[in-house]
This record gives C-alpha cells, structure tokens and sequence, in this order.
C-alpha cells in the first residue's frame, strides 16, 4: 500500500502500471479511493472557477489562482491517463462529468490569465488624507 505517500489526486492515480491500450477493472478499493480524489478535484474546480470570476483587480490572489490553475492542468492530464486504464462504466462516466467540470474551471482561468495579461493588475494605492 502507498499509503504514506500523499502526492495528492494528480499523482495518486495509477491503478496500475499497464502496457499501452490495456485496461483494467478497478478493485473495490482503488475505486473508493479515485471516488475520494474524484471530490478533491471538484472541490478545487469549483474553487478555482469561483476565484477567477471573482478576483479583484489588485493581484492580491493572482499567485494561488496561477497554482490552482496549473494543478488543475495537472489532474485533467492524469484523469484522462485513468480514463485509458479503467473499464468500470459507472466509474468512467463520473470521471467524465469531473472532468467536463475541470474543462469549465480551467477555461475560467484561460480566460482569467488572458485578461491579466491584456489588463495587469494595478497596485492598491493607499488613501491619503
């Protein structure tokens, strides 16, 4: 068990090393847990999606919104790695339903990273009396 590893969903999910094209049934086990780092992922989606529509135009968070974005990246390249391994039908299609949710969330921070380029943020400026 790897167990005390915690690299988080995007490095967690390998149900097992296979040769290109092979596929497997999850065990019990391993599927809880993908349904466990499944939620992790839409939690973070959905945070991310929130962030980018909502951000100020001070910058103040821009550092985690870059991050979150390039997790997020992350996850959707492992999650369609496990799509390619896992044969369970019920389990692939609310892997695709996450991953529709993370498409939307980094398209958010497509969109997010674009308009910060074109518009920077500016500086708060302090009041002055």
């Amino acid at each position: 068990s790897r167990r005390g590893q915690n690299g988080g969903p995007a490095q967690r999910w390998v149900v097992q090393q296979l040769l290109p094209g092979q596929r497997v049934e999850a065990t019990p086990e391993q599927e809880r847990k993908i349904r466990t780092d499944l939620q992790a992922v839409v939690t973070n989606a959905e945070l991310l999606k929130e962030m980018t529509e909502s951000s100020s135009q001070t910058g103040d968070m821009d550092g985690m919104i870059n991050e979150l974005g390039d997790t997020a990246q992350q996850m959707q390249t492992r999650l369609a790695q496990l799509l390619d391994q896992i044969t369970n039908e019920v389990l692939i299609a609310d892997c695709l339903k996450v991953n529709d949710q993370l498409c939307e969330s980094i398209n958010s921070y497509k969109r997010w990273a674009q308009q910060r380029a074109v518009n920077p943020p500016q500086p708060q400026q302090q009041q002055q009396q």
